[in-house]
């Protein structure tokens, strides 16, 4: 089931939530859903593997998310660090 369900976006409506308590990286968020603002109905769902992709949401907080941005029918999420492979650039990440 879903503990806890996170906000991220009001317009378009876009909520992130721990499902089954698979976000086993502590960021409260497992999947995110986009959900039809006149409809209500569910018009897509995107897994976040905690292991590549670096939202992050508190667990008790309906709107604390982070890292993550919202427009244009799309949804930005950055890739958890990792070591660049540049000179100089310690660690990196993608959108």
């Amino acid at each position: 089931g879903i503990g806890f369900a996170h906000i991220l976006s009001v317009s378009p409506l876009v909520v992130g939530a721990d499902v089954n308590e698979a976000a086993e990286d502590g960021s409260g968020v497992s999947d995110f859903f986009s959900i039809d603002g006149r409809t209500g109905k569910l018009r897509a769902r995107w897994p976040a593997d905690a292991k590549t992709y670096g939202a992050s949401c508190e667990a008790t907080a309906v709107s604390g998310c982070g890292n993550f941005a919202v427009g244009g029918d799309r949804l930005y999420v950055p890739t958890e660090e990792h070591q660049g492979k540049r000179e100089g650039y310690s660690t990196t990440n993608e959108i």
